[in-house]
């Protein structure tokens, strides 16, 4: 395995804010196997262009303010 780099040190003032974000994954069992649900980022991306990745993006304020639509089952919260 080649030698890694050493991580970059930037400025504080360059280092871009972190940013709320949320991905979900999901799976069901299909006729050849488990599946996974993926999309594909277009070709116009500025980050990972025309990759496949897991559903998910920023954390909007407004987000928080959605119910559930029936309560989680044991072992999920």
């Amino acid at each position: 395995m080649p030698p890694q780099a050493a991580p970059a040190i930037l400025p504080p003032e360059t280092v871009p804010a972190i940013r709320a974000a949320a991905t979900i994954i999901l799976t069901r069992s299909g006729p050849k196997g488990p599946e996974v649900l993926m999309g594909m980022r277009g070709a116009a991306a500025v980050f990972m262009p025309s990759k496949y990745v897991f559903p998910g993006g920023a954390v909007d304020p407004g987000d928080a303010d959605v119910a559930l639509a029936r309560p989680l089952p044991p072992g999920c919260a």
